[in-house]
């Protein structure tokens, strides 16, 4: 795992796995799903605003866009991991935990050990 700053994090590719960042505290769990390249917000592609992610563990539950869904009165519902988002509201010293395969087949493993 590493930190990194939001220029370093804009410039990484679709399918980094990744947390928002404060000393010592994670938030979150994310799969950037935009190319570097993919969001320009101007014609001279200079400014490169947001990007597109999939959360997984703060995410949608499926159903998530229909109000009239109630899913506290549900017995089960599942996440919809299909589900993107757009990060259009950040911080310029927003820090990034970029995981490495290391760290995702470990997550994987202890995921697995609940079972």
């Amino acid at each position: 795992m590493k930190i990194v700053n939001r220029e370093t994090f804009m410039k990484l590719a679709k399918g980094t796995v990744y947390s928002y960042y404060t000393p010592s505290i994670f938030e979150g769990l994310y799969i950037k799903i935009s190319e570097p390249d993919e969001l320009y917000h101007d014609s001279t592609k200079k400014t490169l605003n947001d990007f597109v992610c999939v959360p997984l563990i703060d995410g949608f539950v499926k159903g998530c866009y229909d109000n009239n869904v109630n899913h506290e009165e549900m017995d089960h519902f599942e996440f919809d991991l299909d589900c993107s988002t757009r990060d259009g509201m950040y911080e310029e010293d927003q820090l990034f935990a970029i995981y490495d395969e290391n760290d995702i087949l470990q997550l994987v493993s202890k995921l697995t050990q609940a079972f």
